[in-house]
């Protein structure tokens, strides 16, 4: 059975993961990227063309996304990669499933007690309600500033009893 997760384990389980989005940028794209504050889920701000997502299970159940405009996944994809699109392709759909999967995975690294394991990442296009809006006790939006373009990550999850 899940249960709410207390106010003092937001820090606790979102920490990892936001310095998982700085790690990320830092060293895969070479991109400064500013974490903003964390805040109630609310995609006010960036718009949502591209969502990636994968699920946590373990000690908690949850799933960490990534969100960005199709101009800031391009842009992703031809830092991470050197390609070149000039539009939503295979290749751009990859880059965020990548980039939500690493978040997700360098993140969990620091719940060693959770013992947490990813689920396969997924990416759609356009707003997806199952994935910006799921059932969880807690989800937070956090807005990533970079010069690449704006993006967001969405932690949401919920303790196991």
């Amino acid at each position: 059975m899940l249960m709410k997760a207390e106010t003092t384990a937001d820090s606790r389980i979102s920490g990892p993961f936001l310095r998982a989005v700085d790690a990320v940028f830092g060293t895969l794209l070479g991109s400064p990227c500013v974490v903003g504050t964390p805040r109630p889920f609310s995609p006010d701000g960036v718009s949502v063309d591209l969502t990636s997502s994968v699920t946590l299970s373990g000690g908690l159940e949850g799933v960490i996304s990534f969100h960005a405009p199709a101009e800031t996944a391009i842009q992703i994809l031809e830092r991470m990669t050197g390609l070149e699109a000039d539009g939503i392709d295979n290749c751009v759909l990859d880059a965020m499933g990548e980039m939500v999967n690493m978040i997700g995975g360098h993140g969990k690294r620091e719940l060693e007690d959770l013992a947490l394991q990813l689920g396969l990442p997924r990416v759609v296009a356009g707003v997806d309600g199952e994935l910006l809006l799921p059932d969880w006790q807690e989800h937070l939006w956090v807005t990533l500033y970079t010069d690449l373009g704006p993006c967001a990550v969405g932690i949401a999850w919920a303790m196991a009893e």
